[in-house]
């Protein structure tokens, strides 16, 4: 499911810190699948428009963030309605994109188009075989061959 992402953006809503430790156990369940190790992770902290929403230093104590060593990540206060914070956190995954190399604007990676060569071959239509090859006994000079 996961095998050829690139990065997690993981949105928490920062009023909720009831459900604050469902989250973080969720975050950690996705970290832990090994097809994502060393995926940069972007958590968004949204609603920052409501009052009482968590900060990005609160929310990065409640998700444990700062246990992460397998990957970069970066925790970024936005509001989705206001439309703050999305382009500083979005900013900062590009950049970890294209520091990695990925595909960030529409080129593929070499372990993309290893993939595509491999699904080309697979799916393309069986060659075409001399029946001399299939059977030696027609050894002649004729053209036997199936077209």
């Amino acid at each position: 499911y996961f095998r050829s992402a690139q990065a997690i953006i993981y949105v928490i809503d920062a009023i909720d810190w009831r459900r604050m430790h469902e989250s973080s156990t969720e975050l950690q369940r996705l970290l832990d699948c090994r097809a994502l190790l060393g995926v940069p992770l972007l958590v968004l902290a949204n609603k920052q428009d409501m009052p009482g929403a968590l900060g990005a230093s609160d929310i990065e104590a409640c998700l444990h963030l700062g246990a992460i060593r397998d990957r970069p990540w970066h925790c970024v206060a936005c509001s989705a309605l206001r439309k703050t914070g999305l382009s500083t956190g979005l900013q900062w995954l590009h950049l970890q994109l294209v520091s990695r190399g990925s595909s960030v604007s529409g080129h593929s990676s070499q372990k993309e188009q290893h993939a595509s060569s491999r699904r080309q071959r697979a799916n393309a239509p069986p060659q075409k075989r001399d029946a001399r090859a299939s059977h030696p006994e027609n050894s002649d000079d004729t053209d036997d061959s199936f077209q």
